[in-house]
C-alpha cells in the first residue's frame, strides 16, 4: 500500500491514531496535526509566476474552496476566543519541528516511563546524533501524539 520508505517514516500513519477521531476522513489516513497555514501564500505564488495564465486561473479557482475551508477549520478549531491567532498544540504543527526553541517548554513535561509510547524512530541511522532531537525530546513528542490521540483530538 506505502512505498517502502513510508513504511518505514517515524511517524507513520498508524502512530498517530487519527483514525479514531470522528472527523478524520474516511478514505484518507492523516496525523493529528496540522501545518503552518502557508498554502494560500504558496498558491498567490504559484498563480503570479505561473507562464500560463488560464491553467494558473483555473488553478487558483480550484484551490481558492478548498484553502477556505482550511483557514476556517483553523479560525473555528484553533483561534477558540476569536482572536485571530490560532494556537498549535504539538512543535511539530509550527514549521520549526525540532527547533531548540521548544526545548525549555518540552522539557517541562516531566515523564513516567509508562506514559511514553512505544516507538521506533527511523532516523537514528541516517542523521548524525548531532543533527536530531535526543531520545528525551521524542519521548515527549511521542507522548503529546498519545495524549491527544486518546482524547479523539478534541
Amino acid at each position: 500500500m506505502y512505498p517502502e520508505r513510508l513504511m518505514n517514516y517515524f511517524p507513520g500513519p498508524n502512530f498517530w491514531h487519527a483514525k479514531e477521531s470522528p472527523d478524520a476522513p474516511e478514505h484518507h489516513e492523516t496525523s493529528g496535526v496540522v501545518q503552518p497555514p502557508i498554502h494560500a501564500t504558496a498558491a498567490l505564488y504559484v498563480y503570479r509566476h505561473a507562464q500560463d495564465e488560464a491553467n494558473a486561473k483555473d488553478f487558483l479557482e480550484s484551490a481558492y474552496p478548498k484553502l477556505g475551508a482550511w483557514h476556517d477549520y483553523l479560525y473555528r478549531e484553533r483561534d477558540p476566543d476569536g482572536e485571530g491567532l490560532v494556537y498549535i498544540r504539538h512543535p511539530w504543527e509550527s514549521g520549526m519541528d525540532n527547533s531548540p526553541i521548544w526545548d525549555q517548554i518540552m522539557q517541562r513535561l516531566h515523564l513516567r516511563s509508562d506514559q511514553v509510547p512505544r516507538y521506533h524512530r527511523a532516523d537514528t541511522h541516517t542523521v548524525s546524533a548531532s543533527d536530531r532531537p535526543t531520545s528525551g525530546a521524542y519521548d515527549r513528542f511521542a507522548y503529546l501524539v498519545a495524549f491527544f490521540a486518546d482524547r479523539d483530538y478534541d
